[in-house]
């Protein structure tokens, strides 16, 4: 019924069937968006110690099963903790890009698709169209250039 209205979480849906057919894929790319979510978490936070992830981690496995009661596992993953993740890797390659020219690069194209389908979930739709509007104030305000993939970023959000 959902595929007969148009719904923001368009994608979301799609990824929803497809990976209801192949749970196994499904829990290789959680666990590949979960290590994702950590390793920006630890870049945004300056994480440098093994122990403070692992007290961030211990904290996401306390409350984890707590938002997992509700719609189960496989929805939640797809519906929250995807976009969640993918939303952050965003942010954490803005806001901190690679010194390294072509990771720098790769990153950056990466960042598109991740950001169209984080935006699917509309609570990260918000958050990025705040995050990327204070950033092109911000550089604004300083005077500073701001990349085309910004506003890009911004209109998509």
């Amino acid at each position: 019924m959902r595929w007969q209205t148009w719904s923001s979480r368009l994608f979301i849906y799609f990824a929803v069937n497809l990976f209801s057919k192949n749970l196994f894929t499904w829990a290789i790319i959680t666990i590949f968006l979960s290590g994702l979510l950590f390793w920006s978490l630890s870049r945004l936070l300056k994480i440098r110690r093994i122990e403070q992830l692992l007290i961030i981690f211990g904290l996401f496995m306390l409350i984890n099963p707590i938002f997992l009661a509700s719609a189960g596992i496989f929805a939640t993953t797809i519906c929250y903790l995807w976009p969640m993740s993918l939303f952050l890797f965003a942010i954490s390659i803005v806001l901190q890009p690679f010194k390294n020219k072509k990771a720098k690069q790769v990153a950056e194209l990466l960042i598109f698709p991740a950001i169209i389908f984080a935006i699917c979930q509309e609570q990260i739709a918000v958050l990025s169209t705040v995050f990327f509007g204070w950033i092109i104030f911000s550089k604004k305000k300083k005077k500073n250039k701001n990349k085309k993939s910004i506003y890009f970023l911004f209109i998509v959000s």
